[in-house]
């Protein structure tokens, strides 16, 4: 009897070694291209990241310019004048209204009447008593 049943089933030692290549072959071609795939991610999400730092970086220096200018005083006055309405004492302040605003005729302020009693009254006088 030369081999067993078995043995004669299973390929050479030469087609077990060329098998055994082409798994490891086949294995390091799927790991290199799930790498790649996260590359391309961990760029993308590096990219997003900068673009968020920048803008940041953006608004903390305005945030940081309107500080400065506020902490200095230079305008305080301009600003109580403009927004806040002040003046010194003796000045007259003219108000220029909007050009559509002068264009209307003013409204005539009418009276509004006052009811007398209110709604639900005249609507109880109108039901009729029960108790009668």
């Amino acid at each position: 009897m030369s081999q067993p049943r078995w043995r004669r089933l299973l390929p050479d030692t030469s087609q077990l070694w060329i098998l055994a290549a082409v798994l490891v072959v086949i294995f390091f071609g799927v790991s290199f291209f799930n790498l790649a795939g996260e590359k391309s991610q961990v760029m993308a999400r590096q990219r997003a990241a900068q673009q968020q730092l920048q803008t940041l970086e953006e608004q903390n220096q305005r945030l940081r310019e309107a500080l400065a200018e506020t902490q200095t005083g230079a305008n305080i006055e301009m600003k109580a004048r403009l927004y806040y309405g002040y003046s010194y004492p003796g000045e007259t302040r003219i108000v220029a209204l909007p050009s559509s605003v002068q264009a209307e005729a003013p409204v005539p302020v009418t009276e509004v009447p006052q009811a007398s009693e209110p709604f639900w009254m005249s609507l109880w006088k109108r039901l009729p008593h029960l108790d009668k």
